[in-house]
Parts: structure tokens; sequence; C-alpha cells
């Protein structure tokens, strides 16, 4: 098992007291909410491999917060993988205002962000958005 430094999100081992990377503490902290913006605010990270981790972990804040980063992270990231890991993060805690989301990236782009934008529709959406997939998939 994994815990993520909460500074520059490195992997590090649990029983880990310091990030092996950048050395700072690992002692979790009770503030889920503060928590929740560091990682949104490294969402805006100039390392890319930091977005990524940082887009993978917000699956576990279901707030309207991290909803709307995760939105605006899918919109203007050109890092398929980036791309690829805040779509399944927002497939898990979007709403249904992220249908929509999922369709304009289930219908263009690059293949990995494309499929999980159409696993996230079948996760969230209902009927219509099924007939959607059909069409999109020219599936009669």
């Amino acid at each position: 098992m994994e815990i993520y430094c909460p500074n520059c999100y490195y992997p590090n081992k649990v029983e880990n007291k310091q990030c092996e990377k950048c050395f700072h503490s690992l002692e979790l902290q009770d503030d889920n909410d503060n928590y929740e913006r560091k990682l949104i605010k490294a969402l805006s990270h100039k390392n890319q491999e930091v977005v990524q981790r940082a887009a993978g972990l917000l699956f576990n804040f279901k707030s309207w917060k991290s909803e709307s980063a995760l939105i605006k992270t899918i919109s203007e990231t050109k890092d398929l993988f980036v791309k690829t890991a805040a779509i399944s993060s927002l497939s898990i805690t979007g709403a249904e205002r992220s249908i929509p989301v999922f369709k304009k990236e289930a219908s263009r782009g690059y293949l990995m962000p494309r499929l999980q934008a159409i696993e996230a529709i079948g996760l969230k959406g209902g009927f219509k958005e099924i007939k959607y997939l059909k069409k999109c998939l020219k599936i009669e």
C-alpha cells in the first residue's frame, strides 16, 4: 500500500515518516478539506506527473470544488494522461453536470481519454446517454 506526499504527491510506503523524494512530513492530517485544496492546487503544477497524480486522487472527494476543478482540467489540458486521470476521477465523483463533458471527450481526441469518457458515460448516464453511446460507437 502507498501513501502520497501532500507536498509533491510522490507515492511512498505507508511506514515512511517523510517523503522519499522531497522529505516532506508524511504524518497524516485530519484536515481532509485542506488536503482536497492541495490536490486542486496541484492540478496547475508545472510537472505533469504531479498533475496526473492529483487528478487521479481527487476521486476521493465528492465535492463541488473537486468536480469543478476536474472539469476545468479536462477542458484545458493537452496531456492525454492527465485528461484520462481526470475523466476517471470525475466518473466517480461527478454529478449530472459532468455528462456533457464526457460526451464532448467521447467524440474527439486521443483514444485513451475517449475510452475513459465512454466508460464514464456508461457509468453515469441514463437511457438518453446510452443512445448517445450507441451513436458514437455506430452500434444499432
